[in-house]
């Protein structure tokens, strides 16, 4: 288990969220629910979610917001056990009345963000795909004119630990450090597990 996956791993699981998946909740109740809240506030009717893995983030967000909402969904799978799931829950977002588009593919790539672009501008964004510094800088760069609320996932988290491979896979804080020198931001940090949502508000 790599450091990344030991910030990930606790503690205690009952301050992760409750998932539509049934799998262990990426996301801090607390963290997330003050980012709906933002979202409520600001009257978001449209959204992008960037890295989705499961979908569990996508369905708690999007059932948030009011029925007939947009939301856009850009995920690389990392198994079919991840794409089924993510299908499952795209599927019970548009039972429930939401329109949901689900785009599969490399969010760096050109002619996904292009796909993506079709449906811009969005009320949110929230950014939690690749987390090397250049991958989520891309994302940003891309994704980050399409909103004026853009949220990115693990701001606070253990910073340039290592994949299997060696190479760098956690080095969104290093981003967002300097991301928020010159933005307008909200920081939503929860006190023990300290994974953190931040939003860049323009």
């Amino acid at each position: 288990m790599n450091n990344y996956e030991r910030a990930h791993a606790g503690p205690p699981r009952c301050k992760r969220t409750k998932t539509f998946s049934g799998q262990r909740g990426a996301q801090v109740e607390t963290e997330l629910s003050a980012f709906e809240q933002l979202l409520r506030e600001r009257g978001a009717k449209s959204y992008l979610e960037v890295g989705c893995k499961n979908g569990d983030t996508l369905h708690r967000v999007v059932c948030s917001l009011s029925p007939g909402a947009l939301a856009v969904a850009v995920d690389l799978p990392a198994s079919r056990n991840n794409e089924r799931r993510l299908r499952r829950a795209v599927d019970d977002l548009v039972r429930r009345g939401y329109f949901v588009k689900l785009i599969l593919g490399d969010s760096t790539q050109r002619g996904i963000v292009q796909q993506v672009a079709a449906y811009a501008p969005f009320d949110a964004v929230f950014i939690d795909g690749g987390h090397s510094y250049d991958v989520a800088r891309l994302d940003w760069e891309n994704y980050g004119l399409m909103s004026s609320a853009v949220g990115f996932h693990d701001i606070n988290g253990i910073e340039e630990s290592q994949d299997r491979k060696g190479r760098p896979d956690m080095e969104v804080p290093r981003l967002w450090r300097s991301i928020k020198v010159s933005h307008e931001v909200r920081e939503f940090i929860d006190t023990e597990e300290r994974v953190g949502i931040g939003v860049v508000l323009k």
